[in-house]
């Protein structure tokens, strides 16, 4: 069908009318409590637009370079014939979820059909169809056809759908952009009113003390694997994205003195299986106990020093996401320090109901998909076998999948390009090739670290594995670049390298994927040598791309080379992806310092710690014997 016989479908106007129309840098149409949505010309500059997602209906590949210029989020999207939305599934899919976690959105294109994927997004949100259209102006912006579409749309989704009478609130000017607004019916009148722990603590819940040297991590109890055991009350962060809390009480201290056993010896049987630690293929989170993987002992640990980096690398990954949980996507250091006075957070903040009943401080999807990369490698390397990269990066696909599918994926805000990946693996696509092209997010940079613990001893090896399982979800040279870079970094420092020197090959394992990143990465770390302070760096690194992620880590790295407190602490109070941050600054600084270098109530306070630790100590094991092995032949 010609392109304009295609417009006809959507508008009243014919499209030599509408091309009359003066150009508008963006048009909006706004979810209350959620993100904003809108749509702009295709030529429209994208420094212009206030967005951190565009949505290109055309032309998008020639302007890579604009948007990367432009710190932006660039998808390609085909318009689709006839109007079946159902083409557009995946899209309007992360874009739904980019609107709960309180982005900006900017579709480029003929404004008809870059106002009709809005309206699809909406109904994809969860809006009715009519509320949808009256959010982007009214029938005669989208057609009969389309309205038509999208109600098709919305039956076929089975959307539990917006009364029609939501209320369409007027119009307003805001700059540049006209804004329509539609209140969500169920978005409360006060976001930061509830009682019910929705929204910070005052302070910090009081520590009842760090264990002692001879405490190991309580054994966990079984949880049920729909996630019904995590007490979470889900409120709206100032940014509008979504947010896990808990009302902050003496009881639910994520600090409390773990269970103590007797002291055990940290060897495992090298026939261990990730199944029998809590990260098989299936999804299902539930840690078991099983003969031959003992409590894990941390005092034990901290005795072998190869043992104790590992470990501390898993744990220091695991810590950090937690400690930045709850200031993700707030958008500078005065409102984390507004909303945890009076210097941002200090210690956990968010606490759910864990391992034997006590609180511990919830991680996101960057310790949940770190995990499943640990099961993979110990299920690869398991009794002296190593499966080969295409065979293991298959069992993470399904095991990406399976946790894609998992009720209790979704408390856990996973990136929009990881479901994106998982959906496409869902559907058959090869593992290397089901990474978005144009993903450059840190997903995939956060699950990285295990690979350099696995082949420390093959940093050639660990490179590769590192930028193969980031296809599986980014395939955008800058996360490829980054995913190197971890592994490398982590696996210099964990068999003991000097931080400078990890560090400097870090920056050169980044540049053989791109000379781009490893220049961003690298200046970040010339930064931290000239003494540029936080609140500059860190704000120009929001994180949000993978290499300035890596580029704000090694900053806060090279700046607390032995205070592992000081700098998850700095990574979780920087605006922006402050979680994946300071994920990867635990794995870096936990791969240095070891277990001892940890604070111990932190180890002891945060979720799935001895079912982490576990797998550490069977991919250790494992690691153990082959080396054993081969000194024998």
């Amino acid at each position: 069908m010609p392109p304009d016989d295609q417009l006809s479908l959507l508008g009243d106007e014919p499209p030599a009318r509408r091309e009359e129309r003066p150009a508008e840098e963006a048009r909006w149409a706004r979810v209350e409590a959620a993100g904003r949505i809108g749509w702009a010309p295709t030529d429209a500059p994208m420094h212009g637009l206030g967005a951190s997602v565009v949505i290109a209906l055309e032309g998008g590949e020639a302007r890579r370079e604009e948007a990367r210029a432009a710190e932006v989020d660039l998808r390609a999207l085909a318009f689709p014939r006839e109007l079946d939305v159902s083409a557009m599934r995946a899209q309007l899919e992360a874009l739904a979820a980019d609107l709960r976690d309180g982005r900006r959105a900017v579709v480029l294109g003929e404004p008809a059909r870059a106002s009709f994927v809005c309206a699809a997004a909406l109904v994809e949100h969860g809006l009715s169809a009519a509320a949808a259209v009256a959010a982007v102006g009214g029938p005669s912006v989208v057609g009969p056809r389309g309205q038509a579409a999208l109600g098709r749309w919305a039956s076929a989704r089975r959307r539990v759908e917006a009364p029609p009478d939501a209320p369409l609130l007027a119009s307003r000017p805001t700059g540049s952009a006209e804004v329509a607004q539609v209140a969500r019916p169920d978005a409360p009148s006060d976001t930061h009113a509830s009682t019910s722990g929705a929204g910070p603590p005052n302070r910090e819940p009081s520590s009842v003390g760090p264990p002692s040297a001879e405490s190991s991590i309580g054994p966990p109890e079984a949880e049920p694997s729909d996630g019904s055991s995590a007490k979470v009350a889900a409120s709206d962060t100032e940014s509008g994205g979504r947010q896990t809390s808990v009302a902050a009480s003496p009881a639910a201290s994520p600090a409390v003195s773990p269970a103590v056993s007797p002291a055990v010896s940290p060897a495992v049987s090298p026939a261990v299986s990730s199944s029998d630690v809590g990260a098989g293929a299936s999804g299902d989170d539930t840690a078991r106990k099983v003969a031959g993987v003992p409590a894990v002992d941390l005092a034990s640990i901290a005795r072998d020093p190869d043992l104790s980096r590992r470990i501390g690398a898993i744990l220091g990954a695991a810590i950090g996401d937690a400690m930045g949980h709850p200031t993700e996507r707030l958008e500078s250091f005065e409102s984390i320090e507004a909303r945890y006075p009076p210097r941002g957070v200090e210690g956990f903040v968010l606490s759910i109901e864990g391992e034997g009943g006590r609180a511990v401080a919830p991680t996101t999807d960057d310790t949940q998909l770190a995990e499943r990369v640990l099961g993979a490698l110990v299920d690869a390397r398991g009794a002296g076998l190593d499966a080969g990269l295409d065979a293991t990066m298959r069992d993470l696909a399904a095991r990406l999948v399976a946790w894609a599918d998992a009720p209790r994926a979704a408390q856990r805000e996973p990136s929009n390009a990881c479901l994106a990946g998982c959906r496409r693996l869902a559907e058959g696509i090869a593992w290397d090739r089901a990474g978005g092209e144009l993903a450059a997010g840190g997903g995939s940079a956060t699950r990285a670290y295990p690979m350099g613990l696995a082949f420390a001893h093959d940093l050639a090896r660990a490179e590769r594995w590192a930028v193969a399982q980031s296809q599986l979800t980014h395939r955008d040279p800058r996360a490829l670049a980054a995913c190197a870079a971890v592994a490398v970094g982590v696996g210099r420092l964990a068999r003991g390298e000097p931080l400078r020197h990890a560090l400097s090959e870090l920056v050169a394992a980044a540049c053989r994927w791109s000379a781009a990143a490893a220049a961003t990465i690298a200046r970040g770390l010339a930064e931290a040598d000239a003494g540029v302070p936080p609140r500059a760096t860190l704000d120009r690194l929001r994180g949000w791309a993978a290499d300035e992620l890596v580029a704000a880590a090694v900053y806060v790295v090279a700046r607390h080379p032995d205070d592992a407190r000081g700098a998850i602490l700095e990574a979780a109070n920087a605006p922006g992806d402050s979680d994946g941050l300071a994920s990867v600054v635990g794995a870096l600084l936990g791969a240095k310092l070891g277990v001892a270098g940890l604070p111990p109530e932190w180890v002891a306070g945060v979720e799935r710690a001895e079912a982490l630790a576990r797998l550490g100590l069977a991919l250790s094991t494992i690691l153990s014997a082959a080396g054993s092995a081969t000194a024998g032949r």
